[in-house]
This record gives structure tokens, sequence and C-alpha cells, in this order.
């Protein structure tokens, strides 16, 4: 457990980096923001685990630990609701789920952590090694191409460092590169 702590925590920073989750590096233009969208669980739920490799780390109102003032506080807003019991019937292990804040004055919510733990069968695990193709430009969400120590996204023209083999895709790092096109230093 102290393990998957410390990865989360890692977790954390790197995403605190961003300037939002709009512009994470992926093909599909996700939407990372849970509230207020009840209802809608399970399309969330199968995106969130569908971009994450291991664990789903969530931080929300707990609707069915929480108390009743934080039941009703959910409830008005249209906060999501059984997260636990759509990613169990999605088929995947539930790591933890409790309160770990209890009710914050001003919204009387309680926060739970819920940790999921995905799960795939081998077949499909095999074809979903991270290659190249799962990122994009987190600018203009297309295919990146491999250069010398970079990745460059031509529709984007900005150019993504890469160090010690970890692709920098930040786009506050990225470098505009309107003329890289017409050097030929393609890997």
């Amino acid at each position: 457990m102290q393990k998957i702590l410390l990865k989360i925590k890692f977790h954390l920073e790197w995403i605190s980096q961003l300037e939002t989750l709009i512009h994470a590096p992926y093909q599909m233009n996700t939407i990372h923001a849970l509230e207020p969208n009840g209802g809608n669980e399970l399309n969330l739920l199968k995106e969130l685990i569908r971009i994450t490799r291991k664990y789903l780390v969530l931080f929300e109102p707990n609707y069915e630990l929480g108390s009743n003032d934080s039941k009703k506080h959910i409830e008005k807003h249209n906060y999501v609701k059984n997260l636990y019991g759509v990613a169990e019937s999605l088929g995947h292990e539930i790591i933890e789920n409790k309160i770990i804040f209890d009710s914050n004055p001003k919204s009387k919510n309680n926060t739970g952590v819920l940790i999921i733990k995905k799960v795939e069968n081998k077949e499909k695990n095999n074809k979903n090694k991270l290659k190249l193709s799962d990122w994009a430009c987190p600018i203009s969400k297309q295919n990146l191409e491999i250069r010398s120590n970079y990745l460059f996204s031509k529709e984007s023209k900005m150019a993504y460092p890469v160090i010690d083999e970890i692709p920098i895709l930040l786009k506050n790092k990225a470098i505009l590169a309107t003329h890289l096109d017409d050097l030929d230093d393609k890997v």
C-alpha cells in the first residue's frame, strides 16, 4: 500500500503541473471533472479507466458513506453517486473506499477516496502496452512524430522535449517550432 501511495503522490505532483487536465496528452479529448455529472457515472468511469494504466484514484464526495447533510448536498448539486458500485459492475477491483475528511463546513461534503485497480484480461493487456500512438499533442490532440531528442506535432508546430527517455508533454514546456518541418532530422 505504501508503494501505491508514493506513486499517487508522484502523479498528483505531475498533474499539478498541468494548466488544466483538458490539456492532458491523450488522443481523445477527455474530461476529468466529475462534478456535477450525476447520472453519468458509467460513462465517466469508463473514460477514466480507459486512460488509466493500473490504478484510478478519486477524491470525491462519497454519497454512500456520507452523512445525511452530505447526501442532501450531493443530491442538491447533482454530484455523482455509487462510483464504487459502477466500478465493481465494470469488473474492476476496489482497493479502498472510505471517508478521509469529515464534512466540509461550507459544502457539508464528506470527502472519500476510492482506489480502483484496473482489471484487464491478458489478451487485451498485451495489446495495451504503452506506445507512442497512445500519446498526443496536448494542444492539437493529434499524433506526435519521434525526432532525435523530442516529439513533434505537425498540426500545432510544437516540439516536446524527451529527457532520459521520458517525454515532457506539458503545454508550458513545449517549444514553438514553426520551421522544423524544413529540417529532415527524423529518426
